[in-house]
């Protein structure tokens, strides 16, 4: 009689943390950006479980999570910060003020990263530029006749 053929092993289910008071402080520094190796320190577990809860999904999902968190949180303080950056350099451009440069490329790059300035600009034509020869002649005699 042949031997039947050994079934499938089950996926395993994803075990839960032992401790998930270190998983939670894990998730915080791999998420500010620490080391594998300063997150198990800061976590006061083994590097070896901080590399397999970054194989886990659900670890991944919650990393990225607080890290969008994050930029959210930074998009917001130079959003309040681009209309005192933008009076800075027109106080500065202006005479009004003495400003650094270190200010000025401060107050810049806060507006850039907001991409203030980036957006298509419309720049103004000169109509004078747009004029065949013949429109160019006939705007110069009307603009002698009344005295310009």
């Amino acid at each position: 009689m042949a031997e039947e053929p050994a079934a499938p092993a089950a996926a395993a289910a994803p075990r839960k943390p032992r401790n998930p008071a270190a998983r939670e402080i894990a998730i915080r520094a791999i998420g500010r950006g620490l080391s594998v190796r300063a997150a198990a320190r800061h976590a006061r577990v083994n590097e070896s479980s901080i590399r397999g809860w970054l194989k886990q999904p659900n670890f991944i999902a919650a990393v990225e999570a607080l890290q969008d968190e994050q930029i959210k949180r930074a998009e917001r303080i130079l959003r309040g910060s681009a209309a005192r950056a933008a009076r800075s350099l027109v106080e500065v451009a202006s005479g009004k003020i003495e400003g650094s440069a270190q200010q000025v490329a401060a107050a810049r790059d806060i507006l850039e990263r907001l991409h203030v300035g980036k957006a298509q600009r419309v720049q103004a034509v000169d109509p004078l530029e747009t004029m065949s020869d013949d429109e160019l002649a006939a705007e110069i005699q009307k603009q002698q006749r009344i005295g310009r």
